[in-house]
């Protein structure tokens, strides 16, 4: 990653302000920030995963609703009417997770592999 010297200065001064505010070294400034991307992409998983479950147990409701749903009255019965919904939320949630997992799947497991990088990443924003 190229970073013109400019930016270069931004990014140790905001480095060295943090440092001075906090009154400690600005190694343990980074230290600190890289640390903090681990636990980030950690969170982040855990959230994602949790939402998986969340889709797998609405998955289940569904299936189970639907065998005792009886479609071919023009009243519905509440297993219908608990089929529809947990069948919506499933389709809703399922989305929900694709389009997550498209977008910030690879920062989710990047910040664990290269935390540095996401720090670096992660300072350069705060300065610009």
């Amino acid at each position: 990653m190229q970073v013109p010297e400019s930016v270069q200065d931004k990014i140790f001064g905001y480095i060295d302000a943090i440092a001075e505010k906090l009154g400690v070294a600005a190694e343990f400034v980074f230290a600190a920030l890289v640390k903090q991307q681990i636990v980030k992409g950690i969170s982040d998983l855990v959230i994602w995963i949790a939402f998986i479950i969340i889709f797998f147990i609405f998955l289940r409701l569904t299936i189970k609703y639907s065998k005792g749903a009886d479609l071919d009255d023009d009243e519905p019965n509440a297993s219908a009417v608990f089929m529809t919904v947990f069948g919506f939320l499933s389709i809703i949630l399922f989305l929900i997770l694709t389009i997550s997992l498209a977008k910030h799947g690879p920062d989710y497991i990047g910040r664990i592999i290269n935390p540095e990088y996401y720090a670096l990443k992660e300072i350069i924003e705060a300065v610009k």
